[in-house]
C-alpha cells in the first residue's frame, strides 16, 4: 500500500522555507568568522593589509605557519597542553564516575551530608587570593599538577553521571551480587561498559576545558617550562607585535628566502602581526576540530540520557 504523505497548508510550507533559509543564513554567519581567520592566515602579510580578501586567499603562502610553528617553546608547550588535557581529562571523568557510582547507592551511610557537602562550593566560591593560599600551602605553585588536581572533581559532571546509573535496572547489579562479583568488578565491567556514551561525551567537554585554559597559568605559573600552548600564544597576541615570533636572522628565514631565490620568486617579505595572530588562533584550535567529529554522536545520546532525572 502507498503511503499517504501529510498535505501541509500554504502556511506551514512557507513557515518551512523560511525556517531552512533562516538557519543556513545563521549557519554562514557562524561559520564565515573562522574561515575569514583561515584565509588570512594562509595569505600574504603585506597583500592583507590591502584588505578585499573575502572568500579565499589573494596570495597564497605557508610563511606565516612556518614562522609560528618555529617559534622557540612553541612544541614543548604543545606536548605539556596534550599531556594535561588527556591525564587531566582521564582523571576528572574517573573520579566524576566513582562518586556517582558511591552516591547512587541508596545504603551509603552519611549519602545526604556528602551530596550536602559538595553541593557547597556551587554556591560558596573562594576568592583568587583564598585559592591561591591554598595552592602555595598544597605545594602546587610551578607544580604541573596545578593543572590536574585543582579540576579533578565536577559536581555537576557526578550529578549527571549519577542520574544515568540510576536509570541502570538494578536487577544488573543485584545478579552480578549474586554472582560473587564485588563493587570494583561490577563498576568497571558493568557501569563502565554501558556509560560509554556519557564518558565519551564529558571525557571530551573535560579536553576542551583543560585544552582552553589560561587562568591557571596566568595565577599559579612563572616557570617557562611549564607554560601550556594557549598561554604562550596568548602572551604572543597580548605582546601586539610580530617580532615576538619573526626573526629575520632566523633559519626558517634563511631558508625560506633561499627557497624562494631558487624558484626565481619575489624577494621574502616578512608576515604582519595581522597574519600571524590569525596563524596563532588557527594552530589553538586545529587540534580541536580535527578531534571533534570523533566525540560528536555521542554528545546528545550521552548527557540527554544521564539528564533525565537530573
Amino acid at each position: 500500500m502507498r503511503r499517504r504523505k501529510i498535505r501541509l497548508s500554504r502556511g506551514e510550507r512557507a513557515f518551512d522555507i523560511f525556517n531552512v533559509i533562516f538557519m543556513i543564513i545563521l549557519s554562514l554567519a557562524m561559520i564565515y568568522p573562522f574561515w575569514y581567520i583561515l584565509i588570512i592566515a594562509f595569505n600574504d602579510g603585506e597583500n592583507a593589509r590591502l584588505g578585499g580578501i573575502y572568500f579565499w586567499p589573494r596570495v597564497f603562502t605557508l610563511d606565516n605557519f612556518r614562522f609560528v610553528l618555529n617559534y622557540p617553546g612553541l612544541w614543548r608547550a604543545a606536548w605539556l597542553t596534550v599531556i594535561r588535557a588527556a591525564s587531566g581529562s582521564v582523571l576528572t571523568v574517573l573520579v566524576c564516575l566513582m562518586t556517582a557510582y558511591a552516591l547512587s547507592k541508596r545504603y551509603l551511610r552519611g549519602r545526604k551530608v556528602i551530596i550536602f557537602y559538595l553541593l557547597i562550593p556551587l554556591f560558596i566560591g573562594g576568592t583568587t587570593v583564598s585559592r591561591f593560599i591554598v595552592m602555595a600551602h598544597l605545594g602546587l605553585i610551578n607544580n604541573f599538577l596545578v593543572f590536574i588536581i585543582p579540576g579533578a572533581f565536577s559536581y555537576f559532571t557526578a550529578v549527571i553521571l549519577r542520574s544515568f546509573i540510576d536509570n541502570l535496572p538494578d536487577s544488573l547489579q543485584e545478579s552480578a551480587m549474586i554472582d560473587g562479583a564485588g563493587h570494583i568488578r561490577i563498576f568497571a565491567q558493568i557501569i563502565m561498559p554501558l556509560m560509554k556514551a556519557s564518558i565519551a561525551a564529558f571525557l571530551f567537554f573535560s579536553v576542551v576545558h583543560h585544552w582552553l585554559d589560561v587562568q591557571t597559568n596566568v595565577l599559579y605559573i612563572t616557570d617557562r617550562n611549564l607554560w601550556t600552548l594557549q598561554f604562550l600564544m596568548e602572551r604572543v597576541l597580548r605582546a601586539g607585535q610580530a617580532s615576538v615570533i619573526i626573526d629575520l636572522n632566523s633559519p626558517i628565514a634563511a631558508q625560506i628566502q633561499l627557497q624562494r631565490l631558487i624558484q626565481g620568486q619575489e624577494e621574502f617579505r616578512p608576515p604582519t602581526q595581522q597574519v600571524i595572530s590569525m596563524a596563532i588562533m588557527v594552530v589553538v584550535t586545529f587540534p580541536m576540530l580535527v578531534i571533534y567529529p570523533f566525540f560528536q554522536r555521542f554528545f546528545v545520546k550521552g548527557v540527554i540520557s544521564g539528564a533525565i532525572k537530573a
